[in-house]
């Protein structure tokens, strides 16, 4: 049993090593702040892509954006000049 669990505990930093090797990436999308609705998503799926979960990076960009693009939409339909973060909770 301990050779197995080496062998995982190996497997799992290699692949933790590639993926985090990868985050130079997409640095710059997880350092980026938007607004606190809109954050939590992002972050999720930042991780996500460090991680090699790429389907649920996928899903959650999707979510994002369709997120975005709402609260876009909900603040030119109020004619609003500048975005309140409380008004649309």
């Amino acid at each position: 049993m301990d050779k197995l669990d080496d062998e995982l505990v190996k497997f799992a930093y290699q692949k933790i090593e590639f993926k985090l090797a990868n985050f130079d990436q997409i640095k710059r999308s997880c350092t980026t702040k938007l607004n606190n609705n809109l954050d939590f998503i992002r972050e999720e799926a930042c991780k996500s892509i460090c991680f090699g979960l790429y389907q649920g990076a996928i899903g959650l960009t999707n979510h994002l954006i369709e997120s975005f693009l709402r609260l876009n939409l909900a603040i030119r339909e109020s004619k609003a000049t500048e975005y309140n973060e409380h008004s649309f909770n």
